[in-house]
């Protein structure tokens, strides 16, 4: 009891301290009555931050892999008539 935990995560370092110990599993609701969040609110902000920046960049799931066969459909379509307006 009393042991001061820090966990570094991507875009921040949160700290807890322990304090009572546990004999068994609780729910999440009750992790909160057994630690102490010693986290700085700058901790937090950096993490919002970090979470917004993410969202924006961040590339829809429909645009990873393999194209279906509909997209590659469109694109030969799109390339055929871009070649022809080249020739």
């Amino acid at each position: 009891m009393g042991d001061t935990i820090k966990i570094k995560q991507p875009s921040h370092l949160k700290t807890f301290k322990v304090i009572q110990l546990l004999d068994k599993r609780i729910g999440a609701k009750l992790v909160k009555c057994y630690i102490e969040d010693l986290t700085p609110e700058e901790e937090y902000e950096k993490e919002r931050v970090f979470r917004k920046n993410r969202k924006l960049y961040s590339i829809s799931s429909s645009a990873r892999g393999r194209p279906s066969k509909k997209q590659r459909r469109d694109l030969e379509e799109f390339l055929g008539q871009a070649n022809e307006t080249d020739s």
